[in-house]
């Protein structure tokens, strides 16, 4: 317990890779506003889209039942985010 087990952390790389995938289609298709969600915050919309799809599961490294709850409330404790994750 208290320790991501790698594949648990390469499905959160795996859904980061399609999240942003998806985001560059739509921004492609110019589907996005750009400024939009930079509106209220410093941090560019990919990276924060990023940052949420690496850290959708952190809730199940407590083996809860209920992890999106624990996930929510880990992620809403943390500091605010003010570097980029990048995932290759």
């Amino acid at each position: 317990m208290g320790r991501i087990s790698r594949p648990r952390f390469a499905h959160s790389q795996r859904v980061a890779q399609l999240a942003l995938l998806l985001y560059d289609g739509l921004q492609d298709a110019q589907l996005l506003r750009p400024q939009a969600a930079r509106e209220s915050s410093d941090l560019a919309p990919r990276e924060v889209l990023q940052a949420a799809a690496l850290m959708q599961g952190a809730g199940k490294v407590k083996d809860a039942e209920n992890y999106q709850k624990i996930s929510h409330r880990m992620i809403r404790s943390l500091p605010r985010l003010s570097v980029a994750v990048h995932v290759n």
